[in-house]
């Protein structure tokens, strides 16, 4: 009896030991390649992978950390491109030509509007609240006569996307807002 007690103590040693060897290596593989390792904050809050309806202040710059769980080096690219999702489309003209606002403005990087400022760990952006539809238009349109362009109010729904992209891991972080 005292020999199979002695076998199964041993048994479950090397059990635990494989336990927490598999753990440990999990946490590493996990964490120390990059998984999930690379994080955007705003304030005191983590934003994950696809945050939506967040309400930035108006008429002030505002900042968005980057950092990694392990302290490795940040290094990342960011746009703001324009989400024509909930947007009620409409049609207005280049010249003659119509050209329908939905269809090609699809994720059009529109970050210059936002005064977009890229630090090594951190970026900031200034988002008006007298940002325009012609303006937008006439930024991807900027030596065009622009016709027919309607007046809509922007502020209600996320029609602006923070895209950071974690150019290690590759990962994407979608920050739709208003």
């Amino acid at each position: 009896m005292r020999k199979s007690n002695k076998i199964l103590t041993a048994i479950m040693s090397i059990f635990i030991v494989l336990l927490l060897f598999c753990g440990a290596a999990f946490a590493f593989a996990f964490i120390g390649n990059g998984q999930k390792n690379f994080y955007v904050r705003y304030g005191n809050e983590i934003l994950m992978s696809e945050t939506k309806d967040i309400v930035f202040e108006k008429d002030v710059y505002t900042v968005l950390n980057c950092g990694t769980l392990t302290g490795q080096t940040v290094a990342y690219d960011v746009a703001v491109t324009f989400n024509v999702e909930d947007f009620e489309t409409f049609v207005f003209f280049v010249g003659s030509a119509p050209v329908d606002f939905n269809r090609n403005f699809i994720d059009f990087d529109c970050s210059t509007l936002f005064y977009l400022e890229k630090s090594d760990d951190y970026f900031m952006l200034y988002i008006s609240e007298n940002i325009t539809v012609e303006q937008i238009i006439k930024l991807k349109y900027p030596n065009e006569v622009l016709t027919e362009i309607p007046e809509i109010e922007f502020w209600g729904r996320d029609n602006f996307i923070i895209t950071v992209k974690d150019t290690v891991e590759q990962s994407l972080t979608r920050i739709a807002f208003h």
